[in-house]
């Protein structure tokens, strides 16, 4: 009897329990809550005119930290007449939380018109950042958690110069910049960047590097060595268009064995022939590779819309004045070492290790 009693007063304490966290639940839906969500969610519509930007922000007003401030007689329901007389109070912790900058400013906000759905506690507000200059880079910092909860997410769409990109912001990525490209200046930033890029790529590309030096390592006058150069920038430019322009491509992994193998194939030209003609050929044949493997780089890091056809450009351009520097370093190391007997053992060390190299990555890319 003691334990069916006990068994009796278990299912009725299971039977309040159950109803009172269902009446919680219910309760919780029909009255809307005036304490921040762990987590929310807002949309912004972001358009970039020349000397403007607007943005459409619509987020749900019972989310912001400041929403018991808005609700005068203390109801819980925020009414229309609440949101107007109140909001615009607090309109520049929007700004603060909502920055957009220009070249050298930060745009001076202004709240032109909102509107509340009280049915959903919805708010869609037009904020306006105007600028005294016009806009060639904007960037953007939106930091919403900190007015409404720490795992507050920003979803954005951006609109300039008929384009569309999507972003997003939240505690971890707060923050976001666009180059538009519409002055000199922003497409003088471009040029160098893409100078800066091509001069790399030659540079610190160690088979670049390997191959530039195994091709004037042996004994050319100056005039050969420029042309020859020459013909190596022509035709790897060329082949570079084609596939940055998507015109034309070469399966990647052809393309890093063909450049292995040109290291090898030099390499081995330096030691085995004794008279060594038509490198140009060599130069130009061996270019038309290169500039697919430069091409498939560019295409990763991306062309902007605007200013294409000068990213290429001057990324060319970068590449022809890096080879010269190589091809100068090259010729004043072959000047002082013609002044050695033991010069022509250096050049035929230099050659047996870019050999190897060559090889190396041929085996390591091909299998």
């Amino acid at each position: 009897m003691r334990l069916q009693s006990l068994s009796v007063l278990l299912r009725w304490l299971n039977q309040w329990i159950f109803l009172f966290l269902l009446w919680s639940s219910l309760s919780g839906e029909i009255e809307k809550p005036l304490l921040a969500h762990t987590t929310s969610i807002s949309y912004s519509e972001i358009q970039i005119q020349e000397k403007q930007v607007e943005v459409r922000l619509r987020m749900n007003l019972y989310e912001l930290n400041f929403v018991t401030q808005l609700d005068r007689n203390s109801d819980r329901i925020l009414s229309p007449e609440e949101v107007k007389d109140g909001f615009p109070r607090f309109a520049p912790q929007v700004f603060d939380n909502f920055q957009i900058r220009g070249q050298r400013e930060l745009g001076k906000a202004s709240l032109d018109k909102w509107k509340f759905g009280a049915d959903t506690g919805e708010l869609e507000c037009l904020l306006t950042y105007s600028f005294s200059q016009i806009l060639e880079e904007v960037h953007l910092r939106v930091t919403l958690h900190h007015i409404t909860d720490s795992g507050h997410l920003n979803l954005a769409l951006l609109q300039y110069d008929d384009r569309q990109e999507q972003r997003f912001f939240n505690l971890e990525n707060s923050e976001a910049g666009v180059e538009l490209y519409r002055g000199w200046m922003s497409y003088l930033r471009l040029g160098m960047r893409f100078l800066a890029l091509g001069g790399k790529r030659i540079l610190t590309g160690y088979d670049y590097l390997a191959f530039l030096i195994g091709l004037f390592l042996v004994g050319q006058t100056s005039c050969t060595r420029l042309r020859v150069a020459g013909v190596f920038v022509v035709s790897q430019a060329l082949t570079f268009l084609i596939g940055a322009l998507d015109l034309a491509n070469l399966p990647p992994k052809f393309v890093g064995s063909a450049i292995a193998l040109s290291v090898a194939y030099i390499a081995a030209e330096n030691l085995l022939l004794k008279e060594i003609t038509n490198r140009w050929l060599v130069a130009c044949f061996f270019g038309l590779i290169y500039g697919f493997s430069s091409s498939m780089i560019i295409r990763e890091w991306g062309l902007p819309q605007n200013g294409r056809l000068a990213s290429l450009l001057t990324f060319n351009l970068g590449a022809i004045l890096a080879v010269g520097i190589v091809v100068a370093l090259v010729s004043l190391a072959f000047f002082y070492l013609n002044r050695f007997h033991w010069q022509k053992r250096i050049t035929n060390c230099t050659s047996l290790i870019l050999m190897c190299f060559g090889f190396f990555w041929f085996i390591r890319r091909t299998f």
